[in-house]
């Protein structure tokens, strides 16, 4: 007998978006349009090359230790009245994607790149779950930096 996965509700899922918005609401209006555009980029990744492979590349363009040190400080990790790098938009959508989603979802202790493609998350069938999921809270998350950019021009 299959289990069936639980989906993260809408309302739930935006009530950890604007949780988490709390951490990088510094950002000027051009970067919340900039970090939409990065969620929706990893969203096409997922979409064309899978978890993993979209996974690798993110982590490819952040830095642990910035991931680290989003983690530890929150909004303080980003540097103040400067614009954000690459690396850096990366690091935000790794952070809440770790956070709000691998983290329970795959019973994670760490943001350790090793840990996560080893999770039994990374692992068919649990795997396209774990996709929708990611793709579901990005999507939403897309949306939310896309209206606050609006907003605030």
């Amino acid at each position: 007998m299959q289990s069936k996965a639980i989906r993260t509700s809408k309302s739930s899922i935006l009530k950890t978006i604007l949780d988490f918005r709390k951490n990088i609401e510094d950002l000027k209006p051009n970067d919340f349009k900039t970090l939409s555009n990065y969620a929706k980029r990893f969203i096409s990744l997922i979409l064309s090359g899978g978890i993993t492979e979209s996974t690798l590349f993110a982590y490819s363009k952040a830095k642990m230790s910035n991931i680290d040190g989003f983690l530890k400080s929150g909004k303080n990790a980003l540097k103040k009245d400067k614009d954000l790098s690459e690396s850096e938009f990366w690091t935000i959508i790794l952070v809440y994607i770790y956070k709000y989603v691998l983290k329970e979802r795959c019973n994670l202790k760490t943001p350790d790149l090793i840990e996560i493609l080893s999770s039994e998350c990374f692992r068919t069938p649990k795997k396209k779950i774990v996709e929708k999921e990611i793709i579901r809270h990005l999507f939403l998350f897309a949306r939310i930096m896309d209206a606050y950019g609006d907003k605030n021009e």
